[in-house]
């Protein structure tokens, strides 16, 4: 088992093959990848953040490596939140929130590794009076 990051190019593995035919004599070698383990982006299942608004912070718990940061983006689907960002310690989703009553929104953060394969996570933001 590869227990690396399978997005982060430096931890694939690979492997040749020989291939052998019958009598003995080398046909050819077959290259075989191995990624890593798949992304995991976890949040608390509601995060509130101040009525004041300002810059917010909503942790996670993640086994991304630092290098997978830019493969990270991260959208709102509200108008009182700005600047939606994945952070550079990378283990958190930074904003700005507009002073507000209790209101919800969600924020979708999305990975995709460098074999292109997308994973997506929502977290849930309230904010309360």
């Amino acid at each position: 088992s590869n227990a690396s990051s399978e997005g982060d190019w430096r931890f694939n593995r690979a492997g040749k093959v020989l291939v052998k035919t019958y009598d003995g004599a080398v046909a050819g070698t077959i290259t075989v990848w191995q990624k890593g383990i798949s992304p995991s982006i976890e949040f608390a299942p509601v995060n509130v953040i101040p009525s004041a608004g300002g810059l917010c912070k909503v942790s996670c718990a993640t086994n991304l490596s630092g290098n997978e940061q830019n493969r990270v983006s991260v959208t709102s689907d509200a108008p009182w939140i700005s600047n939606p960002v994945w952070s550079r310690d990378g283990m958190s989703v930074d904003f700005t929130a507009q002073a507000g009553s209790s209101r919800e929104a969600v924020l979708k953060v999305v990975h995709t590794d460098a074999w292109g394969i997308v994973t997506e996570v929502e977290c849930k933001v309230r904010q309360e009076e």
